[in-house]
């Protein structure tokens, strides 16, 4: 598109020849394309020739090259010769045991165990070689062992009843010595047949071997020839296309006499004098902008009032004095509720997969050096609100932790709003509600695994006064058997939030420890400062801080009181997005 102005002292002239221009340029520029046109054609007509006498050249050699060969394609002969080899190879190795079985079949005949177990199975896997194993079980044979047999017995028999010297000892041995070497030699002659025709199969097999591997050395120099003439011949069959694409077009166009250009409004001289002023514009400008700037800034200002990132969090804990550590900024897990979290990890790209694994083994590193000096087993994680990813974070870095090794039980203490059961996919049945109101339950029939390493303990059902429960003794009874329960190097406990509610604070009373969660650009960013200060005043170990950083999509920014409003008076409703 080009737009055309004019600065003309006299209006009528200037018209004229604003009027002229558009005239002459369409002319010029119809004339220049029907050239170009013209001249692309020509070249093409002269291409044409060496082209066609190309394809023709390199047709003529590969149908020259197939026939010399007497084969269509090198690439499925070498295919056949090379399945030819594998059979072949295949048999050969399996003649070879066949005669390392006989061999071993023949030297203990000489050494006179042909009448043992040993040799009977033998001689029965021997049978597959040839017509030898038909002798080996066939009645001649068989007779004569059994007749040694029922000799042998016999004989055992009269040495225990008599003397070595009594007739009936004597006759026996003299028949025992006599059917032991005919045995022998009509068992050595069928093994020798079998090791001969074996040995004549082996033979063949090799000259055979021999003979594809002579044909298979030639194969490479061909299919590299067969190769080169296909893709010489098809470099050239896309060059003629190319051309007889090329050359209808420019003829279709050569008789079109469409003009390239076209006229969107006429050509117009103005009435009243125009030109414009540079600086009062510029300074326009940048009044206009810098007022637009001061008042966006403002805005934001007064309505966003969250945190945007790790280093935010870290600087307000600091400026208000709580002194605890940063231990990881994790990345939100979006998904909805009714979703696991392995359908939820699925649905993502492979990228945030690996920077949500890799944040949460960085996690898993700074929390094994907290405490040194005492041990922390059991860890409660809570959050300030609703909506921060307190739960899927918590059922993430279980998962973390099996996948690294470590033996995890996943315990749903928020009897409020249970979600650990949908988001690991098992049932919500008898859980930790359960064994708070019935001590007749065993802790190990309450607990579900989820996958190598990882077991859930879910909140069971839902109790008309959560906080009752946790306040009282068989609470802390509950709890000390969890920590008995041999095996787990950690047990995590998923909490309801701390802002408006005591259960984490009642819980953690009885663990090693808390971790508190903040979700960036969710919270209003001073309910973390009073959550935090409400905990620690009670007493209760905060071991450190996690960061629940939003990924791949916006999230909304919420007042920061629906959490505690929906425990406290009736559960009300979730988010849209369900974490």
């Amino acid at each position: 598109m080009l737009e055309v102005t004019l600065q003309w002292s006299d209006p009528a002239e200037g018209d004229v020849i604003l009027q002229k221009l558009t005239k002459e340029y369409l002319t010029y520029s119809l004339a220049q394309r029907q050239e170009k046109l013209t001249q692309g054609l020509v070249f093409l007509d002269q291409q044409a020739p060496a082209l066609q006498q190309r394809v023709r050249l390199l047709q003529n050699q590969l149908a020259a090259f197939r026939q010399r060969n007497t084969f269509v394609d090198p690439v499925e002969q070498a295919t056949a010769i090379q399945a030819q080899r594998v059979a072949l190879t295949a048999r050969k190795e399996d003649l070879q045991q066949q005669q390392a079985r006989l061999q071993g079949l023949a030297a203990a005949v000489r050494r006179g165990q042909f009448n043992s177990a040993e040799f009977q199975g033998g001689a029965a896997k021997s049978a597959s070689a040839g017509s030898t194993g038909a002798d080996l079980a066939g009645g001649a044979f068989t007779s004569l062992l059994n007749a040694l047999t029922e000799v042998e017995q016999k004989l055992a028999e009269a040495e225990a009843n008599f003397n070595a010297s009594a007739p009936q000892v004597r006759e026996l041995r003299a028949k025992r010595d006599l059917l032991r070497p005919l045995l022998q030699r009509r068992e050595l002659d069928a093994i020798q047949s079998s090791l001969n025709q074996n040995q004549a199969q082996l033979d063949e097999i090799r000259l055979q071997l021999a003979q594809l591997a002579r044909r298979f050395a030639v194969n490479p120099g061909e299919i590299k020839q067969y190769d080169a003439l296909q893709q010489q011949l098809e470099v050239a069959r896309d060059n003629l296309t190319s051309y007889i694409k090329a050359r209808e077009t420019f003829r279709l166009e050569v008789a079109q006499r469409t003009v390239p250009w076209s006229v969107i409004a006429p050509p117009r001289f103005g009435a009243k004098p125009v030109k414009p002023s540079v600086p009062r514009n510029l300074a326009l400008s940048l009044l206009l902008g810098s007022l637009a700037a001061v008042s966006l800034a403002l805005l934001r200002d007064r309505l966003d009032h969250v945190f945007h990132s790790a280093r935010e969090l870290k600087e307000a804990l600091l400026k208000e004095g709580q002194g605890l550590p940063l231990l990881g900024v994790v990345p939100y897990l979006p998904g909805r509720e009714v979703n696991t979290i392995s359908v939820a990890m699925a649905a993502m790209a492979s990228g945030l997969r690996f920077e949500i694994k890799e944040s949460l083994r960085n996690l898993f590193t700074n929390f094994r050096m907290l405490r040194a000096d005492k041990a922390v087993r059991l860890v409660a994680i809570t959050s300030s609100i609703q909506g921060e990813g307190k739960s899927t974070t918590t059922a993430l870095f279980a998962q973390t932790l099996a996948d690294l090794g470590q033996r995890v039980l996943l315990v749903d203490a928020d009897m409020r709003r249970p979600m650990l059961h949908r988001y690991v996919g098992v049932d919500n049945g008898v859980g930790f509600s359960s064994l708070l109101t019935d001590a007749s339950i065993a802790i190990e029939s309450a607990i579900q695994p989820v996958q190598k390493g990882l077991d859930l303990l879910s909140s069971g059902p839902v109790p008309p006064d959560a906080t009752r429960l946790l306040s009282s003794e068989r609470c802390g009874a509950v709890v000390e058997a969890i920590r008995q329960l041999p095996g787990y190097d950690l047990v995590l406990f998923d909490t309801p939030p701390a802002f408006l509610l005591s259960d984490p604070v009642l819980l953690a009373g009885h663990l090693d420890g808390l971790l508190f969660l903040v979700g960036l650009s969710r919270v209003n960013r001073d309910l973390p400062g009073q959550a935090l200060q409400r905990v620690r005043e009670t007493g209760v170990d905060v071991l450190g801080v996690l960061a629940n950083q939003p990924v791949g999509r916006s999230v909304g920014k919420g007042s920061g009181y629906g959490y505690g409003y929906g425990y406290g008076y009736g559960y009300g409703d979730r988010d849209a997005s369900g974490y």
